[in-house]
């Protein structure tokens, strides 16, 4: 099938389109079409886009390509019929004389002729035609082309006006408008029925109403009965919106009035019930120009007004009066622990290949059991428990996110029940139902474990997870008494080789026993004991992190944000850990922003003048305010302001009382406090202003040649964006193949815990930092991040930096060569074309420039003036007391003597004293305060703009996503006639909120764990074989160097077994190695595949080294092994769980570094 043909002939040219890749890679990934008709090379452009950082999912046979198409609601002249036909609709009929009807036949201009009629209704209908058509050409459409919805914004540019379309869903007419001006002094309406426009000449006649609100575009039929959260807020008029006029501020009051009607109506009294009085608005409610809110007075008991403290909407911190205030992640107190949970599991039959739930069992707090069989035991469940007697509940099962959680929400949706839903990919994080408080998370975001392992990690082995053949619940088996399920039915083949010995022993044991099998009574035995284990697991948790913390688990989503709530409870230092603004410091520091820096230069040499700003001289302060830009010349002193629309409430962009979310101001109030700047600097000041906002410089970027010509020839480097200098760990193979030699030896070491070592103990920036962006001091003087041109050095075994090319995070010398992933020859570019631009941690500048590079130029520097190196200490010591003393004592500690020495080494080596007292083991205590060690670093880089996943009923509220401007969709899905799921996010970091993280944090800690590692690697150096972000294998051979072992935080220890070695070691890439060794130990990690039974009689070492063998020799990755899967696919379009084959592919993909014929590797550009 010509796929792209016939994706363009069911789709139109407005409609979104989306090409979307799906199987069982964990995220989906997805473009947006091009409007207009998809030519071949340009779909199979966007496939190729859409995979090339994510290769492997190619080798998956679970891939699917799936394209989705919302119309665009959209009208023309509609078919070829009779005028009366279309009369005969009851509504057009009915409201006939409050329309514009026209009878375009023979083209599709009914939307521009009904403008050009509602604009000037003298036209007569054959002018109206003509202009009509001559709009329509203009905004790009020919008259054949039908006008959809996203088009009528092209439309309000054009004329300069506000475009208001009705159209009808259900019994109800509903407003489509665009982010248009809100507020337009013009705006005209048009309703659409039946593919066709009709123009509104009488908004309250159609609508049939008395009153109609210009803000809402809402009809009401008592005059001050109506409320929208844009109606005046001032004089509660209802028809204020319509009376146009100059703003102005109340003497009395201090608040704004829209216009003199406004003005006069808010002074209006009328009788205030309670006292007796007769009182104005005025009166009542009056603004306070020192905490910038509106108070009320008690008209019966006035009192004077005393200012609350402000609170910051981003952390919350109260305010005072000085200035400039900056974010800080904030102290919490620990909330009251909670009793209100319910463990629950589900069994499912298989017999359709679709997971049908026919069991489910529940556990309270207290042990008290709930069961419920057959297939409506999901209804079951919800009539249950989806009622006040559960409000405020919290439900977990492990693996919900990828498993219970579907078959939840597939009976919720499928009931027309919405919850919010944190999602992840395809695994559902959170659900949350609104309606009852309820909250459904799982125990797998807190215990990384199977199940089955729960009982010996958190100390309570005595309960065993048993035996279940999934594979014999069927509807035919369902009444089955009888002898025990073959191993097929438990799926032995699929299990690990341990636990396939020990199942094949019970299979055995029981199977030759007199017992029998009984369906119903095995399936409920084993999902209770199941629920059992995981009540056990998750309680045994919450009282560990209680006793120790004070924090309840459970009220969190995941182990990331509880760390995070421990640590802001327990350990946080006030006012340290910043809240980077999400404007990267453009408004609170006044940095340049880079439209306002090509503003002011193309001014400057347009009209051959020189203007200061942040990049060259620096900003002008003039008494409190600081100027974008500054002139002085003999026609006078002038300052330049360059206006975000988004932060100085533009009034075409934004609505005058429409409400933003990062300033917690109206648009209207933010555009007076700018006006009122300006105003200061022309009349307190004597100063020229020029303003240029932020829409009308794009628009001259768009369409002014001289403009465009400038910016073309201007080069300007983007400000640092603090993100770019998070990077992984560093990963990868540097010998593909390698057996020892008479005398050597393969070693294999790990650093313990290395996160947390360098929490510990290193250095973090603390607070905002200062912007540097000319006047550079040498870097030594700075602590932070360096935004930088370098030339790496040539011959340099292991680089330092590292660097995004093709997709992937490498340590190249030369970005060329990285980027073309160069196999064939030696670097031969010049410096410029070696030349690395990015941004980096100085820690990581500082190793680098001792290896060589060189600092080609500076961009800008955030440095912090203060840092601290005990950050975390703290948390880490307390967590780190915990594991050690739930360890037991080592094995060396065997005497009191020996005992006494240990606790003081302890301590003298880590600060830590220990308890002998609690020097027993307890296996959960350790378990968990080793899963606090490891994951609170990470919550720190959290991106602020996460993906949304929104479930939508209403057809205005999904167009309004679909094509809002503020929101990028990724993926729509139909989950039923009435059900949309949306999956979003926001186009620009301002409209989303910033989150307690902190990128600084994530950054140092990356870059210090690599540097870390490279330490131990540059002494290592061409001995090293293979590398992960925390642990090295290396060549040993008699009177090298040798690291030293200790097991210490941060310290190296072995992999091995004592008193062996590795002596045949293989690598495909990162990720994916084998090894065997001297006592015949064999181990392979592949990425991607799990190693069961089964795929382990395939993915081998011999096969590995045969791989990499061909791969080598060859120069391709044809030769690959393919392994046989049945897996669980998430389908989140329905949600429904299915069984599927799943077959992968392993193949080798080497392109990191350049390979040699010998199996050694070179870093590109060496």
């Amino acid at each position: 099938m010509d796929f792209p043909k016939k994706m363009t002939e069911l789709s139109g040219a407005n409609d979104v389109r989306l090409l979307q890749l799906e199987g069982d890679f964990v995220f989906p990934v997805s473009a947006r079409l091009p409007n207009g008709e998809v030519e071949t090379d340009t779909f199979l452009s966007l496939i190729e886009q859409v995979v090339q950082s994510n290769q492997e999912i190619l080798t998956d046979d679970t891939l699917e390509l799936v394209v989705q198409i919302v119309h665009n609601l959209e009208g023309g002249g509609g078919p070829r019929r009779k005028v009366e036909t279309i009369f005969h609709s009851e509504l057009i009929e009915k409201k006939r004389r409050h329309l514009i009807v026209l009878a375009n036949k023979d083209n599709n201009l009914c939307f521009a002729t009904c403008v050009v009629m509602l604009l000037d209704p003298t036209l007569t209908m054959s002018e109206a035609e003509q202009k009509g058509r001559e709009l329509q050409t203009s905004v790009g459409l020919s008259e054949l082309t039908k006008v959809s919805l996203s088009d009528i914004n092209k439309f309000e540019k054009v004329q300069g006006v506000k475009i208001v379309v009705y159209y009808r869903e259900g019994s109800l007419s509903k407003p489509f408008e665009t982010p248009f001006e809100k507020t337009h002094a013009t705006t005209i309406f048009l309703y659409l029925h039946d593919g066709h426009y009709y123009g509104i000449k009488n908004p309250k006649g159609f609508l049939g109403v008395s009153f109609f609100c210009t803000f809402c575009y809402s009809g009401y039929s008592k005059k001050n009965d109506h409320k929208c959260q844009n109606c005046c807020n001032v004089c509660h008029h209802a028809e204020c919106p319509e009376q146009r006029g100059q703003t102005q501020q109340c003497t009395e009051c201090l608040r704004f009035c829209r216009s003199k009607f406004c003005h006069t109506q808010h002074k209006v009294p009328s009788l205030h019930k309670a006292s007796g009085k007769m009182v104005s608005t005025c009166d009542v409610t009056k603004y306070c120009s020192q905490c910038n809110r509106c108070y009320t007075i008690n008209v019966a008991n006035p009192k004077e007004h005393k200012c609350e403290a402000k609170r910051c909407h981003c952390c919350n911190a109260d305010l005072t009066e000085a200035e400039g205030h900056q974010c800080f992640i904030q102290q919490v107190e620990p909330e009251e622990p909670s009793e209100k949970y319910i463990f629950y599991d589900f069994e499912t039959r298989q017999d359709t290949d679709e997971h049908v739930p026919n069991f489910v069992c529940c556990m309270d707090f207290h042990g008290n059991i709930w069961t419920a069989e057959g297939e409506d035991c999901v209804k079951a469940f919800y009539k249950k428990y989806r009622t006040n007697q559960y409000k405020g509940y919290t439900f977990i099962a492990h693996n919900s996110k990828g498993y219970d959680g579907y078959l939840l929400m597939n009976y919720l949706v499928n009931n027309m029940i919405t919850p919010n839903i944190i999602a992840q990919g395809s695994k559902i994080t959170c659900i949350i139902d609104k309606d009852f408080g309820q909250r459904y998370i799982d125990s797998l975001s807190f215990l990384s474990m199977k199940l089955s392992d729960m009982p010996e990690a958190m100390g309570f082995e005595n309960d065993k997870k048993g035996y279940f053949p999934h594979w014999f619940n069927t509807q035919q088996n369902h009444n089955y008494i009888g002898k025990y399920p073959s191993p097929e039915f438990y799926g032995f083949n699929t299990m690990m080789r341990k636990e396939r010995e020990n199942f094949l022993q019970w299979h055995k044991s029981i199977s030759e026993s007199k017992s029998g099998f009984d369906f119903k009574k095995e399936m409920a035995e084993y999902c209770k004991n199941d629920v059992i284990i995981l009540r056990k697991a998750c309680l045994r948790f919450r009282e560990e992190v209680l006793s120790t913390t004070e924090v309840d688990p459970l009220q969190c989503v995941t182990l990331a944000s509880l760390c995070m709530k421990i640590y802001c409870t327990k350990f946080l230092p006030e006012n340290t850990i910043a809240i980077p603004p999400l404007d990267n410091y453009i408004q609170s520091q006044k940095t340049f922003s880079t439209p306002s820096i090509q503003w002011l230069e193309y001014l400057a040499h347009k009209e051959k003048r020189s203007i200061k700003h942040a990049l060259n001289e620096g900003e002008k302060r003039v008494g409190k305010y600081y100027l974008d830009g500054f002139s002085e010349d003999d026609d006078g002193t002038t300052a330049y302001e360059y206006a975000g629309c988004y932060f100085h409430g533009c009034q075409d962009c934004y609505g005058y009382n429409a409400f933003c979310k990062q300033t917690k101001m109206t648009f209207g109030a933010m555009h007076h406090r700018f006006q009122d700047k300006i105003s200061s600097l022309k009349n307190d000041h004597n100063l020229n202003v020029e303003v240029m906002w932020d829409h009308e410089w794009n628009n001259l970027k768009k369409t002014d040649p001289e403009v465009q010509t400038f910016l073309k020839t201007f080069e300007m480097h983007e400000p640092i964006e603090p993100r770019d200098a998070f990077f992984g760990g560093r990963t990868n193979a540097l010998h593909l193949h390698y057996k020892v030699q008479p005398g050597e030896t393969i070693q294999y070491y790990d650093f313990t815990s290395l996160y947390p070592f360098v929490n510990k103990v290193k250095a973090y920036p603390i607070g905002h930092p200062n912007i540097i962006a000319r006047e550079f001091e040498p870097l030594d003087n700075y602590f932070g991040f360096v935004k930088a041109k370098v030339y790496p050095p040539k011959g340099l075994y292991l680089p330092v930096l590292p660097y995004h090319a093709a997709g992937k995070l490498m340590f190249p010398l030369c970005r060329i060569c990285s980027e073309s992933e160069n196999q064939e020859t030696g670097c031969t570019h010049s410096d410029e074309e070696r030349a690395l631009t990015g941004v980096w941690c100085t820690v990581e500048m500082a190793k680098a420039i001792e290896k060589g590079y060189k600092v080609a130029k500076l961009i800008e520097v955030w440095h912090f003036p203060v840092k601290s190196e005990s950050l975390f200490t703290e948390y880490v010591k307390t967590f780190l007391k915990d594991k050690q003393e739930a360890s037991g004592w080592p094995h060396s500690a065997a005497d009191e003597a020996s005992k006494e020495a240990y606790l003081q080494r302890y301590e003298e080596t880590e600060g830590i004293k220990l308890n002998r007292e609690k020097i027993v083991v307890n296996k959960a205590k350790r378990k968990i305060a080793k899963l606090f060690l490891n994951s609170l670093w990470g919550k720190f880089g959290q991106r602020p703009n996460q993906m949304n996943t929104t479930l939508i009923k209403d057809l205005q509220e999904l167009l309004k996503c679909v094509f809002s401007p503020e929101k990028d969709v990724s993926n729509i899905s139909f989950l039923n006639d009435d059900v949309v799921m949306v999956n979003w996010k926001y186009t620009e970091k301002r409209h989303s909120s910033p989150g307690p993280g902190n990128v600084f944090i994530a950054a140092f800690t990356t870059a210090y764990a690599r540097l870390e590692l490279y330490d131990l690697m540059e002494k290592l150096q061409k001995r090293t074989l293979y590398h992960d972000t925390d642990s090295v294998i290396f060549v040993s051979r008699p009177g090298d160097w040798m690291p030293e072992l200790n097991e210490f935080l941060g310290g190296l220890t072995s992999e091995l077994d004592p008193g062996d070695h590795i002596v045949e070691f293989v690598s495909g890439g990162p990720k994916t190695y084998g090894y065997e060794t001297h006592n015949g130990k064999k181990c392979m990690k592949v990425k991607g595949i799990t190693l069961h039974h089964s795929n382990a009689t395939l993915v081998h070492l011999e096969s590995l080294i045969r791989l990499v063998n061909d791969f080598l020799r060859d120069g391709d990755n044809s030769d690959e092994i393919l392994t046989q899967n049945t897996q669980i696919v998430r389908d989140k379009r329905r949600f429904t769980l299915k069984n599927r084959s799943a077959p992968k592919r392993l193949r080798i993909v080497y392109n990191k570094r350049r390979l040699l014929p010998d199996y050694s590797t070179l870093p590109y550009g060496y």
